[in-house]
């Protein structure tokens, strides 16, 4: 593993990039920077006397709370902004793990820092099956914040629920889980429709450049995570 790793999950909302991500990220020793938990714990530290550090001015966060409720993406020019704050921070000199970011191909040439992309494919029907089950914990910096209670089973996938110990509570700060507005089904298919649109072009960007590799994510977890652990550590793989 290089002494820096700067690496990106690439691939449609409700896949489950922030699950892995964040396993990964706690692995190998660096930050899992989900761009939409970074713009979510920013818009509550301003509403708040929160001790986190503030990387989001007011009259951006009025913008992005405007585009959230909509479905819509945030404005980019907003999160490369937000983005570039956070890597300057001192967490990120060993690397880091990017979910969320780059999201378009005007982001993606603006933006070189990465050295491995890791790109996960699932079926449209499962990921918003997956997503009526999710619930979240509303702790900004939680250990353990997503869960889901529903046990998705066909085209061949296997994916058992994830509930936390306590139905409705989660496992780490006993907060009540909640479910996103934006994992209603009509908005996640919004969301998958902006992903084909403005995401995907992503995926050839990064073969070209010879830094992606497609993982079809078809089971749980912890049949998951050493695939992705073997990728990192053979770059010349260009699937599993």
């Amino acid at each position: 593993m290089p002494v820096q790793m700067r690496i990106m999950l690439l691939g449609p909302p409700g896949v489950g990039k922030s699950v892995y991500a964040g396993r990964i990220a706690r692995s190998i020793g660096i930050p899992h920077i989900s761009t939409g938990d970074l713009l979510r714990s920013q818009m509550k530290a301003l509403d708040s006397n929160s001790d986190s550090v503030s990387l989001l001015r007011p009259d951006e966060k009025t913008e992005v709370a405007r585009t959230m409720e909509s479905g819509s993406l945030v404005p980019s020019e907003i999160v490369s902004r937000l983005l570039r704050r956070r890597l300057e921070l001192e967490d990120c000199v060993r690397g880091y793990l990017l979910d969320g970011f780059p999201r378009t191909v005007e982001q993606a040439r603006s933006f070189a820092g990465l050295d491995a992309v890791l790109h996960m494919i699932q079926y449209p029907d499962i990921i918003i099956e997956k997503l009526g089950g999710r619930r979240v914990c509303p702790t900004p910096g939680c250990a353990t914040p997503n869960y889901n209670i529903v046990h998705v089973h066909r085209h061949g996938i296997d994916m058992p629920p994830m509930p936390p110990q306590v139905p409705g509570t989660c496992d780490t700060c006993k907060s009540k889980l909640i479910k996103r507005p934006d994992d209603d089904s009509s908005t996640v298919k919004k969301r998958l429709q902006l992903y084909e649109s403005d995401t995907l072009p992503l995926v050839e960007l990064y073969r070209a450049r010879g830094i992606l590799v497609d993982v079809a994510v078809a089971g749980a977890v912890h049949h998951w995570i050493p695939a992705a652990w073997h990728i990192l550590g053979n770059s010349s793989k260009t699937s599993i």
